[in-house]
């Protein structure tokens, strides 16, 4: 509080140098005070004055008129100040009348005072405050105490008195600036002095960001935000079990914290998921696995399914959503062609997340959709089981018509024996309620993009391999013979073959680049300049292949022919021939991931900014996707096509 000792002024005497009490009514600020912005916050400055008293008194210069004293006092110097309490008087918790510690000066000095206490003025460093902060508590002051003496919240004090408890040798350092006050709140996440000391000392400069420190301080933690296995069980049951939680105090999000006891997390969800398990009907096996990455999965094999019709409630859900993921997808190609080279503005970001968030809500729904109504071959129940797991997002996945891999074998042979599908037949299962489950993760175009690549690589394959060839065209043959073939005409004729070669081009045009593409292009040549070189006049291919050939290159030819009009490109997930490529690929064990990667201009350009980010939690995990995710979309292909390279992974149309 104000010294008694003062006397309130009088208003007709002035006198520079002394100090006075002036009513704050008679206060006003001086246009010569030299600060004019800044400060615009000051509660917490009111509820030190209410509670404290004026700390520091105010400058002022004696207002005059027409040469006669006012009364009046201009505040050249502590204009914060005496918003403060101006602040307090309109909260009516003071007077006009409170009688405020002034220093006053003369008028020809103020600009020289006012300039000098704003500048030589230094804040008080951070450190000093955590540390005022502890002593008020060490001698006996409340944390509501404390926080109402400066008028800020409890919440703050508490984050104060949690920096006040980092290791000394740290605080040293903050107060030398070798360390900012974000990597110093992120080191006291624990309480522990050693380890605080020990992870930034082993820590590069480099590797001492905020969120580097907390992840070296919670290496053996799990953090609740992040973690599907904690979104699954959840904090509260995971809680109510008796683990532990970390929270950072510096966070306001709720959800912020890191669970300590990994092995009860790990058991909360394996029961959990076994209850949902346990629910499964019409499997032979289930297996429940907290953790699935791509490699592992890609371990299992798929049964042959069938497609059971759709019911007209269903078949309607089917084309509504075919309607807005197409519609949203439209809108999406519109905005990235309207975006010039300053890129998105924020609004058309926000847009665009939302578009992209529709999108996978309808692809989400869709898969939902198609899984509903695909069931095993009743030939193959016995081998046929499911994996219960979970999604990045905590959410259960249930992966069906799955076949353990010692058994990946009988599937193999009993399609290689039994391939009695015709490359004519609507494999989609067109039926009775309407269609097949039809297209769904990826457009029309991307579809036959990517189809034209594993096209690319089975005609390669069937190229260089004489006894599929011959194979295939035994079959095909057979099957124009033994299906088509018409008793009842009289005029059916003695071979008919039809040979239709596709342009795989049309569909992807950067197939000419490609590794399988290139080596076919190469085998096109070394044939056609082959042909050219038969002797003779005609029909000369008739000729050698009677007359001169050797069986061999005979063969070797009939491969070739049969590979070039190979051809399974497709539109969508559940058109084309998808068992016969099958097929061929496991007789020829071809594996896309040999001749295609995702790039850019294979694959990620084409797809939303969800799949992109599926795609790499697919093949690298949570940890590999977690900083991908605030990327805008150019940035977030360039960094995803680094993360994907060399990881062999393929999206589902190739596999």
């Amino acid at each position: 509080m104000a010294k008694k000792a003062l006397a309130t002024v009088d208003a007709a005497t002035s006198e520079p140098g002394r100090e006075i009490l002036v009513p704050l009514a008679k206060l006003y600020r001086s246009p010569l005070n030299v600060r004019k912005q800044g400060g615009a916050d000051v509660q917490e400055l009111a509820a030190s004055i209410l509670s404290n008293g004026i700390l520091q008194n105010l400058v002022v210069t004696a207002e005059t008129k027409k040469g006669r004293l006012t009364g009046r006092y201009g505040v050249v110097a502590g204009g914060r100040r005496l918003d403060a309490l101006s602040y307090l008087l309109f909260a009516k918790r003071i007077t006009s009348a409170y009688a405020v510690r002034c220093l006053e000066v003369d008028e020809d000095r103020a600009v020289e005072v006012s300039t000098a206490e704003n500048v030589e003025r230094e804040a008080l460093h951070p450190a000093d405050e955590c540390a005022a902060f502890q002593a008020m508590i060490d001698a006996g002051k409340t944390i509501a105490e404390v926080a109402n003496a400066f008028g800020i919240t409890t919440t703050i004090v508490l984050r104060r008195l949690k920096l006040a408890n980092v290791a000394p040798s740290l605080m040293s350092l903050f107060r030398s600036n070798e360390i900012t006050g974000e990597q110093l709140m992120a080191l006291a996440l624990t309480d522990d002095h050693a380890k605080q000391e020990a992870v930034w000392r082993s820590a590069s400069s480099w590797q001492r960001t905020p969120d580097q420190l907390r992840a070296r301080l919670t290496e053996d933690e799990i953090d609740a935000s992040s973690s599907s296995l904690a979104r699954f069980v959840g904090v509260d049951a995971y809680e109510a079990a008796g683990g532990m939680v970390r929270r950072d105090i510096f966070s306001d999000d709720v959800n912020v914290g890191y669970l300590t006891d990994a092995a009860l997390l790990e058991r909360l969800a394996v029961e959990k998921l076994e209850a949902v398990a346990a629910g499964l009907e019409g499997v032979a096996w289930v297996h429940v696995r907290p953790h699935m990455d791509y490699a592992e999965m890609s371990a299992f094999g798929h049964a042959p399914t069938q497609l059971r019709d759709m019911t007209p409630e269903e078949f309607a859900r089917h084309k509504a959503l075919q309607a807005e993921r197409e519609t949203r997808l439209a809108d999406i190609d519109s905005l990235e062609a309207a975006c010039g080279e300053e890129g998105f503005s924020d609004d058309e970001q926000t847009r665009m997340e939302w578009l992209e968030e529709a999108v996978n809500a309808a692809e989400n729904a869709l898969d939902e959709l198609r899984e509903s109504v695909r069931v095993p071959d009743p030939a193959f129940s016995h081998l046929v089981g499911a994996v219960v797991t979970l999604a990045h997002d905590g959410t259960v996945q249930i992966r069906r018509n799955l076949v353990q891999p010692e058994d990946r074998a009988k599937i193999k042979q009993s399609a290689t024996s039994n391939a009695t599908h015709d490359d004519d037949s609507d494999d989609g299962g067109t039926t009775s309620a309407g269609v097949a489950p039809g297209k769904g993760e990826y457009s029309e175009r991307l579809y036959r993009h990517l189809t034209a690549h594993r096209t690319a690589a089975l005609q390669l394959a069937i190229a260089t391999n004489s006894n599929v060839g011959l194979a295939l065209t035994a079959w095909r043959l057979g099957k124009a013979i033994f299906d088509r073939y018409d008793y009842r005409s009289a005029s059916a004729p003695v071979v008919h073959i039809n040979v239709t070669i596709p342009q795989l081009n049309k569909d992807a045009p950067d197939l000419h680049d490609s590794p399988a593409g290139k080596q076919f292009d190469a085998l096109r040549e070394r044939w056609g300049s082959w042909y050219e070189s038969l002797p003779g006049d005609g029909d000369k291919l008739l000729t050698w292949a009677l007359l001169s050939a050797d069986e061999a290159t005979l063969h070797e030819l009939i491969a070739f022919c049969v590979a070039c009009s190979f051809d399974d490109v497709y539109p969508g997930p559940d058109e084309g021939q998808r068992d016969v490529a099958a097929t061929v690929a496991h007789a020829l064990t071809v594996d896309m991931a040999d001749w295609w990667s995702p790039t850019a201009t294979t694959y990620l350009a084409a797809i939303p900014k969800s799949k992109i980010l599926d795609a790499v939690l697919e093949a690298r995990g949570a940890e590999a996707v977690q900083p991908l995710k605030l990327l805008k979309k150019d940035a977030l292909i360039a960094a995803a096509e680094q993360a994907l390279a060399g990881s062999r992974w393929l999206p589902p149309p190739l596999r």
